[in-house]
């Protein structure tokens, strides 16, 4: 199946010698004689629409088939940096509904509340605070006197209700360090995404097809990490729905 595959012209620096797309197109074989939106028609309707804008038309250095498994990569790998960045953004936003929720920043609010809390048990410790108070005047070495204000109506006493804080604490911190972890895992595989896209773009634009061909089976053999459809690329070139595509 004859496709066009995208290349961005600081990725790849073309040869001195390369020639309009209208002077290849014209010179091509019958079967290559084409223009975009003939090129367009003969896709499938679903990779039709996605037809890159910049075109890099190498026809006689790659068969139909070949440019065809450049596309494909190129349409998966996209795919999956556009579904990176769309995690990526979900996960900013569940991070900002939970500090609306807690009123702050999730370590900030740990923190806060983590420092109440030692400052609470600490007076308990010594006696500063009673057992069963419902407010307390204590000094603090950072604040001087504070006056801290305790929920007897959900905790039983103040030492309960520090140790609650301290649990909160904990699971906001854990919170965070998951929304963290994902987000770093997430950016590296956008990183390698955009990274594997690149090769296979300089491979197309070479045109290189056993390069092409062993990107295939390594985007295979990572595809479950990288986030790509496996059966959409192991299925190209086990049946001949391209060629009859093109109609060859």
């Amino acid at each position: 199946m004859l496709l066009a595959v995208t290349l961005a012209a600081a990725l790849v620096p073309l040869p001195s010698t390369t020639v309009p797309l209208q002077t290849l197109a014209a010179a091509a074989p019958p079967l290559l004689r084409c223009t975009l939106p003939e090129m367009a028609a003969k896709l499938p309707r679903r990779m039709a629409t996605r037809l890159p804008r910049r075109i890099v038309f190498r026809p006689r250095r790659l068969a139909p088939h070949e440019l065809a498994l450049a596309v494909l990569l190129d349409v998966e790998l996209t795919n999956a940096i556009v579904a990176r960045a769309r995690k990526q953004k979900s996960l900013g936003q569940a991070e900002h509904c939970m500090a609306v929720y807690v009123n702050a920043p999730l370590a900030e609010k740990a923190e806060v509340l983590e420092r109440w809390a030692r400052l609470v048990l600490d007076n308990v410790e010594v006696g500063a605070i009673a057992e069963d108070a419902a407010s307390a005047t204590i000094s603090d070495s950072g604040s001087g006197l504070v006056q801290l204000v305790f929920d007897r109506s959900k905790y039983p006493s103040p030492r309960e209700e520090a140790e609650a804080a301290l649990g909160m604490a904990a699971k906001l911190r854990r919170q965070q360090a998951k929304v963290d972890s994902l987000r770093h895992r997430n950016e590296g595989a956008a990183a390698a995404l955009a990274g594997w896209q690149k090769r296979v773009r300089i491979a197309a634009a070479r045109g290189e097809a056993e390069a092409l061909r062993a990107l295939r089976v390594k985007l295979l053999r990572s595809s479950k990490q990288l986030g790509l459809r496996h059966a959409k690329i192991a299925e190209f070139g086990q049946n001949d729905e391209w060629e009859n595509t093109l109609g060859i």
